[in-house]
């Protein structure tokens, strides 16, 4: 036998030898559904030879309803169209479950369909990551963190809908772009220096972090990243982080407060004993010592009452804004401040309509700045000017007057939010001004009146709108 004749049969065996190799379940069938080929792989599957399979049908293997499904497929593809990468689930003769990739080719003689050949690949393995990812991805997106997970080069390619949520940047925004979307200014580049050296080294970072919101508001987070590798190679970094804004919002103004009423409880005791003894010993009439007690009495008394809604507001964080009607508001407060203040001017002009969404609670601080004004000031008769300024999408409150002026070294941590321990206010009033307006989704600021004072904006959010 030449060459020639002998290599079909060459190419018989090496592919016979191929197929057997094969971990795929691989098979011939002929138009009445019986095998007449199998690999040694769909033998073992029946624990028996490939020889005693020829001539089986799906009935003689299968049960009933397996066997049917295996049918529908064969009488598809026996009518000649293929089928192509179907993932089927199968239940094997020994009851466990297993996943396949189905292919069968139809095979013509002639231009008719004689029988197919089937090649079923296992992709059990894969199903279950498949399964394993949807789990977790089900998991992580049902978080209350912001998570979200960038390439070795810090492009985010995943948000959870906690992050869209906590950051304010949508998952369309976010990826494709890097975390630096989210820098605030706040933190220096030493900073992030050590976080990439630490991440880089396949270490965990964890530190808490000011970042920014889409809006441009500030928040602060305690962030975990964690670098994700394979056999020693980063492959993606995955970072999550925890809101604790309000926690941190929360430690400040306790802070604020517990200072504030430690200096001026006890200065004002102070007072009041002194001016009492003096009283007491004075052998002329004691008016000036018990005016200056009964002015000291009434800052207590003014001081109890910002630091009661100091613990309203510590003992309930997240009280909804409502409409608040400033055309009827400031009037009311303006006749209130003047009754208080008999000796004072205070005069106020305001839109027709003038319509916010703000806390409750910003009635007590326009009081509280106009109080504030005539007590602090430095002439017998003193003025307050109230005025109301539409924007497209806020309303600014102007309350200015003609005082000494709040020195700058008390404007500043309003103005940054914060107290530190060179900086720090002398009273409570501006800062309950300061949190009510940020609970309203405001903004506070400060400016020197003309010729001399202070003029206090507050900037609230219109009711029909954000800025």
């Amino acid at each position: 036998m030449t060459t020639a004749e002998r290599e079909p049969e060459f190419f018989r065996d090496l592919l016979d030898s191929v197929v057997q190799l094969s971990p795929d379940l691989i098979y011939f069938k002929n138009a009445d559904h019986e095998l007449v080929y199998v690999g040694q792989t769909y033998a073992d599957l029946f624990g028996t030879s490939r020889e005693a399979l020829v001539g089986k049908t799906a009935r003689d293997l299968w049960p009933e309803a397996e066997a049917e499904s295996v049918l529908a497929d064969e009488r598809r593809v026996l009518d000649g169209d293929p089928v192509i990468d179907r993932e089927r689930q199968v239940t094997h003769p020994d009851g466990t479950e297993h996943w396949y990739s189905i292919h069968k080719l139809p095979r013509y003689d002639q231009g008719r369909v004689v029988g197919f050949v089937a090649i079923d690949r296992e992709i059990t393995a894969r199903k279950r990551r498949e399964r394993e990812w949807r789990r977790m991805k089900r998991a992580v997106d049902s978080s209350g963190h912001a998570i979200y997970i960038t390439d070795p080069a810090a492009t985010i390619e995943y948000v959870n809908p906690a992050f869209e949520q906590i950051t304010g940047f949508s998952a369309e925004v976010a990826v494709g772009s890097t975390p630096r979307i989210l820098r605030s200014g706040e933190m220096d580049e030493a900073y992030y220096e050590q976080m990439w050296e630490t991440i880089l080294d396949g270490e965990v970072w964890e530190e808490t972090v000011v970042n920014k919101r889409q809006s441009g508001e500030q928040y602060h987070a305690h962030q975990t990243i964690a670098p994700i590798s394979t056999d020693g190679e980063i492959e993606a970094f995955v970072a999550i982080q925890t809101d604790i804004t309000d926690r941190v919002q929360l430690e400040e103004r306790l802070s604020v407060l517990n200072r504030i009423l430690r200096h001026d409880i006890r200065s004002a005791v102070s007072v009041i004993r002194g001016n009492a003894d003096l009283a007491m010993e004075s052998t002329r009439k004691p008016d000036t010592a018990l005016e200056t007690i009964r002015s000291e009495a009434e800052r207590l008394h003014r001081l109890g009452e910002n630091a009661r809604y100091v613990e309203r507001v510590l003992s309930d964080r997240h009280r909804p804004t409502e409409t608040v009607q400033l055309q009827e508001l400031v009037p009311a407060r303006a006749m209130r401040c003047r009754q208080e203040f008999p000796h004072s001017s205070i005069s106020y002009d305001v839109p027709d309509t003038a319509v916010v969404s703000a806390s409750s609670d910003i009635r007590e601080a326009l009081s509280e700045l106009c109080s504030n004004a005539i007590l602090h000031s430095d002439h017998e008769d003193p003025t307050v000017e109230i005025t109301v300024e539409e924007g497209e999408n806020w309303v600014a409150i102007r309350v200015a007057d003609d005082g000494p002026g709040i020195p700058a070294d008390e404007v500043a941590p309003l103005e940054r939010g914060g107290e530190s321990a060179l900086e720090h206010t002398s009273g409570l009033g501006l800062w309950v001004v300061y949190w009510i307006v940020q609970e309203s989704g405001g903004h506070l600021a400060f400016a020197e009146n003309d010729p001399r004072g202070t003029v206090v904006t507050l900037r609230l959010p219109a009711a029909d709108g954000l800025d």
